[in-house]
Formats: structure tokens, C-alpha cells, sequence
């Protein structure tokens, strides 16, 4: 009986530790800013407006990678989001890179571009 419950709660800690991150969780990738200095500012600003909806939409899908691993677990043990591919993760990094890299050369370029 105590090894059941050792292994059960073994299970439910390796899941919740493999659960998908919030948005607020996952840091910018690296995006090289070499990509962006012939841009316009016009260009800079209609790419930093792509950016915040590519970011809104993923944030959905992330906050749904979060309820199906949170459920999972809850009932089987296993992050099921993160291990159908749910968790998007690596995406939210870069496109958070990209548009980190976007506002910053759009400032050196003294561009509007939203934050």
C-alpha cells in the first residue's frame, strides 16, 4: 500500500513538472536584429501589429495546452496536452524574440511601434 502511494505520487509530480507553461512563463528567443535594419518604420510597425496577433493566438492555444495537461494529470497522471503536441512553447518564444527584436530596432530607428 505504501509503495502505491509513493508511485502515485511519484506519477502526478513527473506530470505536473512536464505541464505546459503560461504565456507569462516562456522567455523571448534570441532573433537577431540583422534581419529587421532595412526595414521601414512603416514595415517595423505592421510587423509588430502581426506579431501581437500571432502572440494572441497562440496565448489561446497555450492557455488550452494548460487546461488539457491540468486535467490529465488530474485524471491520469499525464500531461495529455504536452504529449499530443499541445504546447506550443518553443513558437511563443520565438514570435516573443521576434517582436522584442522588432521594437527594439524600430526605437534605434526612432519608430512608433507598439510594445
Amino acid at each position: 500500500m505504501f509503495r502505491i502511494r509513493i508511485l502515485a505520487t511519484l506519477t502526478v509530480a513527473v506530470g505536473v513538472g512536464a505541464c505546459a507553461p503560461s504565456m507569462q512563463d516562456i522567455g523571448p528567443s534570441y532573433v537577431s536584429p540583422v534581419i529587421f535594419q532595412n526595414w521601414t518604420c512603416e514595415q517595423l510597425a505592421e510587423e509588430g501589429h502581426r506579431l501581437i496577433a500571432a502572440l494572441e493566438v497562440a496565448s489561446r492555444r497555450q492557455d488550452q495546452a494548460q487546461s488539457t495537461d491540468a486535467v490529465g494529470v488530474l485524471l491520469v497522471g499525464l500531461p495529455l496536452g504536452s504529449m499530443t503536441g499541445q504546447n506550443i512553447a518553443p513558437e511563443i518564444g520565438r514570435l516573443k524574440g521576434e517582436h522584442e527584436t522588432v521594437y527594439r530596432v524600430g526605437v534605434s530607428k526612432g519608430c512608433q511601434v507598439q510594445r
